[in-house]
């Protein structure tokens, strides 16, 4: 058996070539800080992670002459398989916002004017003002004036001495008359009264003036024969008794007796 060189075909060889596609690489873009008044943390910016994507092999064909032997010769071709995506953590740097110390203007501070000495109200003495006195005006009041009293006694004078004796009894139930003197002289019947069991009269309330007394043996009990042993009136005919305001007066006494005894 002679071996015949027959030529064989070009085998069709699968060559893979890696294609390196373009990562996408995150960029660091800087957040301009926010301006706030207030340390406010800005959060952080979403970074694009890139990922390997695995690319399938492009098929190229090459002709590649090769020799084939006489006897057929199975080659082991190699077959490129396909890198395994692998998903890297690329580590994003993300902008740390960094406190920036902003300069805070001076806080202005109070300076101390010194103030002008306030001016010192002076008191000045204002002369009191002439207050209208109010006079109160004098109402006359009348003035009470003190009233006097006349008496007191009438009693039988058994001696005719015209004194009493201290064994002579009071006359009982005799009229006493009060005469007043008037402007013009003349007396008139002021007041009237009567003894008592022991002789004894009184005229109270009696203003000041010139009086009389008098008493009325005509209309007592003694009317038939008993006679006055003093003056009646009193103090006489002739003559009055001036009574002082508030003065009393208790000398105006009458002695009787029985005529012919």
């Amino acid at each position: 058996n002679t071996a015949t060189n027959t030529p064989v075909p070009p085998t069709a060889t699968n060559t893979a070539t890696a294609t390196r596609t373009p990562t996408n690489t995150a960029t660091n873009t800087p957040v301009p800080p926010t301006a706030t008044a207030t340390w406010t943390p800005v959060p952080p910016t979403a970074t694009n992670t890139a990922t390997n994507t695995p690319v399938p092999p492009t098929v190229t064909n090459t002709a590649t002459n090769t020799p084939v032997p006489p006897t057929a010769t199975n080659t082991a071709t190699n077959t490129p398989v396909p890198p395994t995506a692998t998903n890297t953590a690329t580590a994003t740097r993300t902008p740390t916002n960094t406190a920036t110390n902003t300069p805070v203007p001076p806080t202005a501070t109070a300076t101390r004017t010194p103030v002008p000495p306030t001016a010192t109200a002076t008191r000045t003495p204002v002369p009191p003002t002439a207050t209208a006195t109010r006079t109160p005006t004098r109402t006359p009041t009348n003035t009470p004036v003190p009233l006097g009293k006349i008496g007191d006694l009438v009693w039988e004078d058994d001696d005719w001495n015209g004194k009493r004796e201290s064994w002579e009894y009071g006359a009982i139930e005799v009229p006493v008359r009060l005469f007043r003197r008037n402007a013009d002289g003349s007396y008139s019947l002021y007041r009237s009264t009567m003894t008592d069991w022991d002789g004894l009269y009184l005229f109270s309330d009696v203003p000041a003036g010139t009086y009389r007394v008098r008493i009325d043996l005509m209309s007592s009990q003694y009317y038939q024969t008993w006679v006055s042993t003093t003056n009646n009136p009193y103090p006489s005919a002739t003559t009055g008794l001036n009574l002082a305001p508030g003065q009393i007066f208790l000398n105006a006494d009458f002695g009787i007796a029985r005529s012919g005894s």
